[in-house]
C-alpha cells in the first residue's frame, strides 16, 4: 500500500500539471508580454510530449527497471518544474514545459508497471484504482491553480511541485521495491 501511495502521488502530481496552468494563462499572458498563440504552447507542448514519450517510457522501464525510470521521471519533472517557475520569457517556458511533459509522460508506464509487480494477483483492482487518479488530478488542477493565482504569482503553480517531487524521490528511492530490468 505504501507503494501505491508513492506512485499514486507522483501520478497525481503529473496529472495536476496538465490542467493547473489553464487558470493562470491570463496572468502569464500579461507578465510574460506574449500573445495567446505562444502561450498556448505551454499547454500543448506539455500534453504533446507527455503522449509521445509514453510508449518509449514503457519500453525503457522494461529495459532499465521500473523503479529507476520512475525516479528519473520524477527528477526530470521536478527540475523542469523549478525551471518553468524561473523561466525569463515565454520561449524558455515552452521548452521547460515540453521537457516537463516528458517527465510526466514517463511516470504513467513506469508507475503502472510498479503497481502490477507489487500487487500480483490483486493487480486488476490496484490498476483500476490507479486509473482513477488521473481524472482526479484533472479536476483538482484548475481549482488548485486558481487558489495559487489568487494568493501568489503564476510561478508558484510550478514551484509547488518541487517539494512534492523531492519528497517522492527520497521516499521512492528508500521504499519502492527494486524492480529489476527484465
Amino acid at each position: 500500500y505504501i507503494t501505491f501511495v508513492i506512485v499514486g502521488t507522483a501520478l497525481l502530481m503529473g496529472s495536476l500539471d496538465s490542467t493547473i496552468v489553464s487558470v493562470s494563462l491570463p496572468t502569464m499572458l500579461t507578465d510574460l508580454r506574449t500573445n495567446l498563440a505562444w502561450l498556448g504552447w505551454t499547454v500543448t507542448g506539455f500534453l504533446f510530449s507527455q503522449c509521445i514519450i509514453m510508449p518509449l517510457a514503457g519500453k525503457l522501464s522494461d529495459e532499465f527497471g521500473r523503479k529507476r525510470l520512475f525516479l528519473a521521471a520524477i527528477a526530470l519533472f521536478t527540475v523542469t518544474s523549478m525551471a518553468a517557475g524561473l523561466a525569463p520569457n515565454i520561449y524558455w517556458l515552452i521548452v521547460f514545459r515540453v521537457v516537463q511533459g516528458m517527465g510526466a509522460g514517463a511516470l504513467l508506464p513506469s508507475a503502472t508497471g510498479i503497481i502490477c509487480d507489487a500487487f500480483g494477483e490483486r493487480r486488476a483492482t490496484a490498476v483500476g484504482l490507479f486509473g482513477s487518479i488521473t481524472p482526479i488530478g484533472g479536476v483538482l488542477g484548475p481549482n488548485l491553480g486558481g487558489l495559487i493565482i489568487s494568493h501568489a504569482s503564476w510561478r508558484w503553480i510550478f514551484f509547488v511541485n518541487v517539494p512534492v517531487g523531492l519528497v517522492l524521490l527520497l521516499v521512492g528511492a528508500l521504499l519502492l521495491p527494486k524492480g529489476d530490468a527484465v
